[in-house]
């Protein structure tokens, strides 16, 4: 698992160690859907899976679904809440697993119970989305969140990730935006963890996110998770900083105002710039967000910025 050193903040670290240590008795407290109503679609569509569908009754508890006034009065994509209900200090974690719960769950735990996907390559692909503090596991993926935004927000896009990975991009892309989406998470899942990296496939994979996040028939939470997934590849596999940084620039467009998707989108952008030299961009990115997204002072990717801000500093 990998952790920065905060500094004063050493007992939130110490803190997430002791619960780390505890990893054998997690307990579980059901299963979460994702939110289709986020990506335009109103139903889950099917997993790339042989297995049966379950009994009626037996499967993951539905979300429940809006009313279509009330889905038509709110946002296509909604700003993720503040921290206001948060303790100073509390960690909140995310566990993927494929077996079954068990009964107990500590505080500020959110067990989500996988059926196709791996659990690390799930935690992989989340972790591109949404910057954990730390994240460890196999069989049993943790993801450990400073922010309960954050932290819910990651929750909601394990289910459109949990999908069988496959080797290779079909030669076209589905049309619905949701599926296509998941065939290219499901390339990207197979073919960036252990061993040689086929970066030839994951220049496809990310051709396919760019297209995905200029395609207007998706819901723009949709498109925002594309084009950060693309360029992760571009920036960190293919090192095409200029296309990279074209879609984190779409991303922050894409994320509402203030919401935790636009940081983490000036987050990605301001890394690339440094990895491509450019520290008086990076600078100006790293002190917008430490200036305007302080409800988010307690994530990951706030605390980056900040220290990020100090190091390039004159």
């Amino acid at each position: 698992m990998t952790f920065v050193n905060r500094g004063t903040n050493a007992g939130r670290l110490l803190r997430a160690a002791v619960l780390l240590a505890l990893a054998g008795g997690w307990a579980g407290c059901g299963d979460v859907e994702f939110n289709w109503q986020r990506t335009g679609q109103t139903a889950r569509p099917a997993a790339a899976s042989n297995r049966p569908a379950p009994p009626p009754g037996q499967g993951p508890a539905s979300a429940p679904t809006a009313r279509p006034a009330e889905a038509a009065r709110r946002p296509t994509v909604q700003p993720a809440p503040s921290d206001a209900g948060a303790q100073p200090g509390d960690y909140f974690q995310l566990v993927l697993f494929s077996e079954p719960p068990p009964p107990e769950t500590p505080r500020n735990f959110l067990h989500i119970r996988l059926e196709s996907a791996p659990a690390a390559a799930v935690g992989d692909v989340l972790s591109r989305l949404y910057v954990p503090v730390g994240v460890q596991g196999q069989s049993r993926c943790l993801l450990i969140y400073g922010a309960q935004a954050e932290w819910r927000a990651a929750a909601e896009f394990v289910r459109i990730f949990d999908v069988v990975p496959t080797d290779n991009l079909p030669e076209r892309l589905p049309a619905q935006p949701v599926e296509a989406f998941q065939r290219a998470a499901a390339v990207l899942m197979a073919r960036s963890g252990m061993g040689a990296v086929n970066r030839a496939e994951l220049a496809k994979v990310a051709g396919a996110f760019e297209e995905l996040a200029g395609n207007a028939q998706a819901a723009p939470i949709l498109r925002w998770a594309a084009a950060m997934l693309g360029g992760d590849l571009y920036a960190r596999t293919l090192y095409d900083f200029h296309r990279a940084e074209q879609l984190y620039v779409a991303a922050a467009g894409i994320a509402p105002t203030g919401s935790i998707e636009q940081m983490n989108a000036l987050y990605a952008r301001a890394r690339t710039d440094l990895a491509n030299g450019r520290k008086d961009r990076a600078e100006s990115l790293f002190a917008t967000v430490v200036s305007q997204f302080t409800a988010y002072r307690q994530s990951e990717v706030y605390y980056r910025c900040r220290r990020g801000l100090e190091k390039v500093k004159p």
